[in-house]
């Protein structure tokens, strides 16, 4: 699925076109070279129809480019790009959900998914279900299939899947985002995968090999969160010598190209790596060069770099703008051998924030032909959702205090609506464990951090307790570390640390030489702590006895300066004189 900035955009396989769904329903296509547009395929009710991913076929197709679209129902759409013509239109059997990736395959099939359990493979002649793969227990949100077709991988909620289609099997699991994931690229011979996901700024690179362990191999730190990302691999090879990183630590002899190329879009920046297996490194890759957009764009709403696409390896693609008048530039990354560190664009594109009704009154008709696509979609699709959006009525039937009271009420409903959206959201412990699990992996000191700040015990409990057992002893040295270093923040390293030991005592036995890690540090740490208890407790005492014996001697000062009246024993009448008394009174 081409998605890019929250955008239905991408290029075919053979960058001849571009394609962009605009916001009202209009799949747009674009000549590359002539930087033109080349088709515009409306359908009869376009603004009702929500498209939720496309998909390009592969670049050999008989039928020339193809491209295919997933509705928010369940539908999907195919076109033949050269001829205008639509090649059919899939209803949705079953539950309607919204169609999130799709994947051509060589052989004549489509392989859709979506939020749904299953992974659909349907034959492009017939229509009909070829397999039905159970990847996930909700949500199937991107598909991507190796060169050879042998392979599927699938990315669902927690995990990427990596699927034997020969015999429907799962072949490895790799875990490592927290959200849902929005980029798969296959690099060296598919021999190792990109991925990234939405919210998240760590690209992970893991390799497919099961001599490597299906494990991440590197880790690149983008400065945003990524939402589309490409790569790039020089097709001549040589021999390398690469370290397995495992305990065994053996050397073998790989073929493997030259070098990689990946570049990530995050808004109105680009950030792109050179990345060969002797660059491998423990903490995450930094870009080696950031192409920035204009000045005076920074702050153009509208504006942003739609998508790009490697030429070579030392030029990129770029489109830029927005999907109403996009601009294509080629962009020389690379100074023969040296990566150039930062590209300002020139050229602004805000002299094309039109909207789609202006953009079609002022094109020149000769530079695009449209084709309208009549179906029986209106009959059935349900309108696409839309935000409510209630406007101000305007017109000589009301009063000016009308109009101003209204615009007030909307004033305050829009302010509302933003206190809302500000209101912060309590994480989950799985959100908290699979953000502390892609920290510990990638070595991310500013993502582990965030981690730490959660001060809710139940909550610390149930991130440690489901934290894999090689991760612990890392984890609990770090904290130790970060313990030692500042002191002073033991109220929040300490349940922690505390909650580490007691829920894993047992797996910390088992552990040869215990008393080397970090663990000895924090014995003497505690153990100079203690010793100087008593002396406390026998000062805080002392302490005590001083404070009390000052406050009662003030309760006695105050007592002195207003004393109460007292008896003497003069004052009391006595037995005898009672009785004496009596006898008088008697007589």
């Amino acid at each position: 699925s081409l998605m890019t900035t929250g955008k239905l955009c991408g290029f075919d396989p053979t960058q001849e076109y571009f394609a962009g769904v605009s916001a009202d329903g209009r799949l747009k296509v674009w000549d590359v070279s002539q930087k033109k547009l080349h088709h515009q395929f409306t359908q009869s009710a376009h603004l009702q129809v929500n498209y939720t991913s496309m998909c390009w076929g592969p670049k050999d197709h008989p039928k020339g480019p193809i491209i295919a679209l997933g509705t928010h129902v369940g539908d999907v759409f195919c076109w033949n790009v050269r001829q205008g013509t639509q090649m059919f239109h899939w209803k949705v059997e079953g539950p309607e959900h919204p169609v999130l990736d799709l994947c051509f395959s060589k052989n004549g099939s489509l392989f859709t998914c979506g939020e749904s359990s299953f992974i659909l493979q349907r034959d492009l002649a017939s229509g009909k279900i070829i397999r039905k793969l159970k990847a996930d227990k909700k949500v199937v949100s991107k598909i991507q299939l190796n060169t050879p077709e042998s392979h599927l991988i699938s990315a669902g909620r927690s995990f990427l899947k990596l699927w034997d289609l020969s015999s429907g099997e799962m072949v490895a699991k790799f875990s490592g985002h927290t959200n849902a994931v929005n980029g798969l690229e296959l690099t060296w011979m598919d021999q190792y995968l990109f991925s990234s996901a939405f919210s998240q700024r760590i690209i992970n690179l893991w390799s497919l090999r099961e001599a490597d362990g299906y494990e991440i191999v590197q880790t690149f730190s983008c400065p945003a969160a990524p939402s589309f990302i490409s790569n790039f691999s020089e097709s001549k090879t040589k021999r390398k010598t690469k370290r397995r990183r495992s305990q065994s630590g053996k050397n073998r002899e790989v073929e493997v190209p030259a070098s990689s190329f990946l570049l990530a879009v995050h808004g109105k920046r680009m950030s792109v790596w050179q990345f060969s297996l002797t660059m491998q490194q423990n903490t995450p890759l930094s870009p080696h060069t950031t192409i920035v957009m204009p000045k005076q764009d920074q702050d153009a709403e509208g504006i942003e770099i739609l998508s790009a696409c490697f030429q070579d390896a030392s030029n990129v693609i770029i489109v830029r703008g927005n999907l109403v008048q996009p601009r294509f530039e080629k962009i020389c990354f690379k100074n023969q051998s040296e990566m150039i560190k930062r590209i300002q664009l020139e050229g602004s594109c805000s002299g094309n924030l039109l909207t789609d009704s202006t953009a079609e009154t002022s094109k020149p008709k000769e530079q695009s032909k449209e084709v309208n696509i009549v179906n029986d979609l209106d009959a059935r699709l349900p309108a696409r959702p839309r935000l409510d959006d209630t406007a101000v009525r305007t017109g000589d039937s009301i009063s000016l205090e009308e109009k101003l009271e209204q615009l007030e009420a909307t004033r305050k409903k829009t302010k509302t609506v933003l206190v809302s959206e500000e209101t912060p959201i309590t994480p989950s412990a799985d959100s908290i464990g699979g953000v502390l699990l892609q920290a510990l992996q990638s070595g991310d000191d500013q993502l582990l951090e965030t981690c730490l700040t959660v001060d809710d015990i139940t909550m610390i409990q149930r991130t440690v307790e489901r934290l894999p057992s090689e991760y612990i002893l890392p984890f609990l040295n770090t904290i130790i570390q970060k313990f030692q270093s500042k002191p002073n923040r033991a109220s929040e390293l300490i349940p922690w640390i505390q909650t580490i030991v007691m829920l894993h005592t047992s797996f910390l036995m088992t552990i040869p030489d215990l008393n080397a890690t970090a663990l000895s540090g924090l014995y003497q740490t505690v153990d100079a702590r203690l010793n100087s208890y008593n002396k406390l407790l026998k000062l805080s005492g002392r302490l005590d006895l001083l404070l009390s014996q000052i406050s009662y001697r003030e309760v006695n000062y105050r007592e002195n300066l207003h004393p109460v009246a007292s008896l003497s024993i003069d004052d009391i009448p006595s037995d005898e004189d009672g009785s004496d008394m009596e006898d008088s009174e008697s007589s």
